[in-house]
């Protein structure tokens, strides 16, 4: 799935894109979740457990691309990927089809803008289109932003 890019109004007035992921963008999400996983207790490795590659980034992108009823979505605020988000098929047997894994992560220095609100309200609008009915992810129970927004 791919969505047109638009701009969206941060709580501070600054304008960042919304957009889908491009084959192109595997350095730029390698960058992103390296800089999230210093920067937060939140996410599920420390810095120096992630080992993925841009190659590596880039050939993920291109099976979410790829997948019909996936989406990914980067947030860009001056030529620079500040957050992302993506959905996916938890399992495409008739009894799961309805199910989606979510999952958003938004720079530190950007948390508070409502950068991760506009994803996610993205992600929602994407996961209806494509049927599903029930949206999961995980998140830390003292991470008491996400919880808020999710």
């Amino acid at each position: 799935m791919k969505i047109e890019a638009l701009e969206y109004k941060a709580k501070n007035g600054e304008t960042v894109i919304m957009r889908s992921g491009k084959e192109t963008d595997g350095e730029q999400l390698r960058k992103l979740a390296w800089q999230a996983y210093g920067e937060t207790r939140f996410l599920s490795k420390e810095q120096d457990e992630f080992t993925l590659t841009a190659e590596q980034e880039t050939a993920w992108i291109l099976r979410m691309l790829h997948e019909p009823r996936a989406i990914l979505l980067m947030a860009e605020l001056n030529g620079e990927v500040v957050g992302d988000a993506m959905m996916h098929p938890v399992a495409e047997s008739s009894r799961q089809r309805h199910r989606c894994q979510a999952g958003i992560t938004v720079l530190e220095p950007h948390w508070g803008k409502g950068i991760g609100k506009g994803l996610f309200a993205l992600l929602i609008a994407a996961a209806k289109e494509a049927g599903y009915t029930q949206m999961e992810l995980e998140v830390v129970a003292e991470n008491e932003r996400a919880v808020a927004l999710y």
